[in-house]
């Protein structure tokens, strides 16, 4: 606002101008807090990149330059420097401006969020908007409240390509502005149980962790015969000619007698694999199952309501089948069009497009038929394989080593063709030793899940710390004193001193 624009209005017209209209105000506050905007507080500067075409704007910089990239991952409060430097040169000829310690930079753009604060004197490139000091806030408490804040903050941006916020637009946002006493102890209070969180989040991941690592090794044990050994020896290598009985049974799947050739030959070309038992074999995927497909999408046809479920990969939480995440179906006409991605319960089901890959799930009688997208694959195997035998066996990490280290896709995504699904060696002992692998499996899974049970608080800490933080700013925490006084002096020193 220009000064002498600011002289013909009183500090009563200037202040109720700052005050945000109480329909306005996004939620409650306690009555010695007050609405404002941010841009009523502090000044909010854009930044700026240098030339990279001049050497000179970058080559031995000294000043601290900041790209959103710098804050991807990073978890301090503070930030001193990023990965680049650029030069006084550089500074003087690009929009980024040098701000003092204490400013709190926000990205604006791809993504809008990240959050810290300059530790000393730095710059940003033009991916943020950043918050000079105030005496009106504390930096800390700035920082969390626009941590808070991320979801009011991007309804404030626009884009077609990507969301950005304006300097503008980051002036409008509102802000619960309480005394300077107050916010502190809104600080302390959020870091002490933000604090407690992070130390459970540390030793529940461990717990995590060496889930994965015995889960690892017992699956391990499974496929090469080790956990099974002491029963080979109680009950005698079973001669039964597994390899023959799957031939059998294979074949008669087969629709031509081109498909049956083919299918001798694969046969034919299996080699056992000495470090198995003898009476294990080994064979590809195809040979074990009469269906490997995957399916695809009716994109005009999915709603959240219909008469067919119709599975996507979110739908395969923890390796099981859950159909309470984001349910959808399609109308049954366009489920019978949809013939080769049908799946009927006990068929085995793995996304094929990732990251992560190697979701794997048994399709449980819930529904008697139900369809899948083009993300996941079936393996619907011969009677003398045991559903839950291939279901462990694709999870064990040996299983898919091979395709894993192949896997090509866009950046950021791998991929499993059918063919590699196809493809993926799967070691096959006998069908009584199938059922005590799955049955010592489940036991030992059952065991080690209630140890896995202690670490879903994971998934919670991030709800826990928003629910904190909700709280904090609507003055919940049991931090606020009536007595003190009221932020609305607080915001009149600061319209004043303008």
């Amino acid at each position: 606002m220009a000064k002498g624009k600011k002289q013909s209005i009183s500090v009563e017209e200037l202040l109720k101008q700052a005050l945000v209209p109480e329909d306005e105000q996004p939620h409650d506050v306690p009555k010695n807090w007050v609405w404002t905007r941010l841009g009523q507080v502090t000044t909010v500067i854009g930044g700026g990149t240098p030339s990279s075409s001049v050497p000179a704007y970058y080559e031995n910089g000294e000043i601290p330059w900041i790209s959103p990239v710098d804050l991807s991952g990073y978890t301090d409060k503070y930030i001193s420097k990023g990965r680049r430097n650029i030069t006084q040169e550089g500074l003087a000829n690009s929009s980024a401006r040098l701000m003092p310690k204490g400013t709190v930079l926000l990205s604006s753009r791809a993504p809008i969020g990240y959050v810290a604060i300059a530790e000393n004197e730095l710059c940003t490139n033009q991916g943020f908007k950043s918050f000079l000091p105030s005496p009106a806030f504390q930096p800390d408490y700035l920082y969390w409240y626009l941590i808070y804040s991320k979801d009011r903050l991007e309804s404030y941006a626009s884009g077609t390509t990507f969301l950005e916020l304006s300097g503008s637009k980051a002036a409008q946002v509102e802000f619960a502005l309480p005394p300077l006493a107050e916010q502190r102890r809104i600080v302390d209070r959020i870091e002490g149980l933000f604090s407690k969180l992070d130390q459970a989040k540390v030793l529940a991941q461990n717990a995590l962790d060496s889930f994965e690592t015995r889960k690892t090794a017992i699956l391990h044990k499974a496929f090469t015969g080790e956990l099974t050994a002491k029963w080979r020896e109680d009950n005698g290598d079973n001669k039964h000619d597994i390899l023959k009985s799957i031939e059998v049974q294979r074949l008669s799947f087969c629709k031509s007698q081109k498909d049956r050739d083919n299918i001798l030959n694969e046969f034919k070309s299996s080699t056992p694999k000495s470090e198995l038992p003898k009476s294990w074999v080994c064979l590809k995927a195809l040979l074990i199952c009469d269906f490997i497909t995957k399916g695809e999408t009716p994109t005009k046809f999915v709603s959240n309501r219909g008469e067919v479920p119709f599975l996507k990969v979110y739908n395969i939480r923890g390796n099981k089948l859950d159909f309470t995440y984001e349910p959808s179906f399609i109308p049954k006409d366009v489920h019978e069009r949809m013939k080769r991605s049908k799946v009927y319960p006990n068929d085995v089901i793995m996304n094929i497009v990732g990251p992560p890959l190697q979701k794997v799930a048994i399709v449980s009688n819930e529904y008697s038929e139900w369809n899948i997208n083009q993300a996941i694959a079936i393996f619907r195997p011969v009677k003398d394989v045991m559903p839950k035998f291939l279901y462990y066996c694709l999870l064990c990490e040996d299983t898919l080593k091979t395709v894993l280290v192949d896997t090509k896709g866009v950046v950021g995504q791998s991929n499993i063709s059918l063919e590699q699904c196809r493809d993926l060696l799967i070691p096959v002992p006998p069908l009584t030793e199938q059922k005590e692998i799955v049955r010592t499996l489940d036991n030992l899974f059952e065991n080690e899940e209630k140890a896995k049970d202690l670490c879903d608080v994971i998934d919670n800490i991030e709800k826990l710390k928003k629910a904190i933080l909700a709280r904090a700013f609507r003055g919940e925490l049991g931090t606020n004193d009536p007595s003190e006084e009221s932020a609305l002096d607080l915001l009149k020193e600061v319209i004043v001193a303008q």
